[in-house]
């Protein structure tokens, strides 16, 4: 009897969790087939950072003073900006009356499936409060990232304002316009939004300076009593803004970037999208302004995700320059003569001719089979390797990622560092570790730097060098943040990416005996000037005695020839 009515209970417990495994089945199966419909139109990805990546540096992926997105969404930690996102939305609306906040809305509601299938991770948020963040995140980045500049400048004939409720100290959008108590309009003047019908510039972006680059200061949406008011204010907000260029290029703290675009093309129409795009990416250039870049004007990005995507983009290298990536290291006479127009600079133009037929006979079938030894920099300067920085060619662009060896030259562009860089550094590389589609290219590039600059020796010769210029406490301080980059990142230097011709070539010049040897006569002996002219004289003095022997001996066994020239 008992065992019968536990059997039976037993069978209940059963039925009821396949009941639930079903509707679990059945729900995720809905969201994937979802997502590949959607992967087909854009392949937008915004997960969060695995605990174990996490665990190394938290400050590196999660935002300081700004939440863009739900992962960080409501974090009371966060809420500097919020009073900002407010105003950007009232400014969004001002600018043109003829469009109701309803217009905005449905077209964000026509997207929330997408945009939930770009966040990997299960999101608490239901629809109101989605598209409530998801409207204001992109009015405050149209308006504050320079997304409204150029715009035509008109406001609409309409009087009304939209209505905002405020419940248990939440702000929430008042999408039914009732008339409740605790409503109040958003009106032009609110939160100190400035505007004016005349130019979008009085509404400056944060940390944006007239030239383009990025500044320290805040000048935007500030209306003071006094000039000298002004300014206190703006020494008062710099420590927030340089937290948002931080919170900008986060990984987690990201929208899709169509979410933008959408509220753009509401509020000015989908003829002049292009202007958009152009805006947001001069902004993210005014952000990584110090960064090599190989996109010229002319070629700004009008596809990407989001501003981490595009980003990266700036930096990924260039398609052209692949082809010299992969060289054959010379051989031994080619090594002396490298040698001797290197230290007595002879025949520069014909190094340039043997340069690019090198390049030219030089294919990736060369690295098949391989294995990529990676080494620090103080071992290729011994083995007579020498470091250049790569100069920016007008009709040759180059990236951050451009590196290049030839002729026993490794040319590395120029790499600012400060205290931002690892953090922008280990969400690029999470950024191509969640989205395997757009490449290891700067994966690649963080750990062959780090394997370069392991030591603070080897920073202290790049810094010699030119390549790096850095802003931390000491050059030590450079080698542990890169070092640390790809700990617990799962990275195949012998797999496929961009730099393992490179290296091979690096690791065959440093194998060469003639090279290192030539390098060490060079760097023990040769690097006195006074000695090379020794050195230079006893040849010259060494090359006339052996003539002056040469023509003695001629003389002894003709000596009747010169009897005849003599009579």
């Amino acid at each position: 009897m008992v065992e019968g009515e536990s059997s039976g209970a037993i069978s209940v417990d059963v039925d009821e969790i396949a009941t639930l495994i079903t509707e679990k089945i059945h729900y995720y199966s809905s969201i994937a087939e979802d997502g590949i419909h959607k992967s087909t139109i854009s392949s937008c990805f915004i997960p969060k950072v695995t605990k174990n990546i996490r665990m190394l540096d938290r400050s590196a992926y999660e935002p300081c003073s700004l939440a863009i997105g739900p992962y960080h969404h409501g974090n009371p930690c966060l809420q500097t900006f919020q009073k900002k996102k407010w105003s950007c939305l009232s400014y969004i609306l001002f600018l043109n009356r003829n469009v109701k906040l309803h217009d905005y809305l449905n077209k964000i509601a026509e997207l929330e499936s997408k945009v939930r299938n770009c966040y990997l991770d299960e999101m608490d948020m239901d629809s109101s409060e989605f598209l409530q963040m998801l409207l204001l995140d992109g009015c405050f980045i149209l308006v504050h990232l320079r997304g409204l500049d150029g715009m035509p400048n008109y406001q609409g004939n309409r009087d009304e304002n939209p209505e905002i409720t405020v419940e248990n100290n939440t702000t929430q959008l008042d999408r039914e316009n009732t008339n409740n108590a605790t409503s109040y309009e958003v009106n032009v003047d609110q939160y100190d939004v400035k505007h004016t019908s005349t130019s979008l510039g009085q509404l400056e972006p944060i940390g944006t300076s007239s030239n383009g680059k990025a500044t320290d200061g805040m000048h935007a949406n500030v209306s003071l009593d006094s000039e000298q008011g002004q300014i206190t204010q703006e020494k008062d907000a710099r420590w927030y803004v340089n937290y948002a260029y931080h919170d900008f290029l986060l990984l987690e703290n990201q929208i899709p970037f169509f979410v933008i675009k959408t509220i753009y093309e509401v509020l000015v129409g989908a003829q002049d999208s292009n202007r958009l795009t152009d805006n947001i990416a001069i902004f993210i250039e005014s952000i990584i302004y110090l960064y090599p870049k190989a996109i010229q004007e002319t070629e700004r990005p009008k596809d990407f995700h989001h501003l981490l995507h595009l980003c990266h983009m700036y930096l990924s290298p260039n398609q052209q320059q692949e082809q010299h990536h992969s060289v054959i290291s010379p051989e031994y006479f080619q090594g002396i003569l490298s040698f001797g127009r290197r230290y007595f600079k002879v025949s520069q133009h014909q190094e340039e001719k043997e340069k690019d037929l090198i390049l030219q006979e030089t294919s990736n079938s060369h690295c098949k089979g391989k294995l990529c030894r990676w080494r620090c920099a103080a071992q290729y300067h011994e083995a007579g390797i020498e470091f250049k920085r790569r100069e920016q060619q007008e009709h040759r662009p180059h990236s951050l990622l451009d590196v290049r060896f030839h002729n026993g030259v490794l040319e590395v562009p120029f790499l600012f560092i400060d205290d931002v860089t690892g953090s922008r550094f280990r969400n690029l590389i999470a950024l191509e570790k969640t989205s395997p589609h757009l490449g290891n290219g700067f994966t690649a590039y963080a750990a062959f730097i780090a394997q370069l600059i392991s030591s603070p020796k080897d920073v202290t010769l790049l810094v010699k060098r030119g390549i790096i210029v850095h802003q931390m406490r000491s050059d030590e301080h450079v080698s542990v943040i890169f070092t640390g980059l790809l700990k617990n990142i799962d990275f195949d230097r012998n797999g496929l990416h961009y730099l393992r011709s490179t290296c091979i070539a690096l690791e065959e010049h440093y194998q060469n005996r003639i090279n290192r040897w030539m390098a060490w006569l060079w760097q023990n002996h040769f690097s006195n000037p006074w000695l090379s002219l020794a050195v230079l004289a006893a040849i010259i003095v060494l090359v006339c005695t052996i003539l002056q022997l040469v023509f003695a001996l001629l003389v002894y066994v003709n000596p009747a020839a010169e009897n005849s020239s003599a009579n």
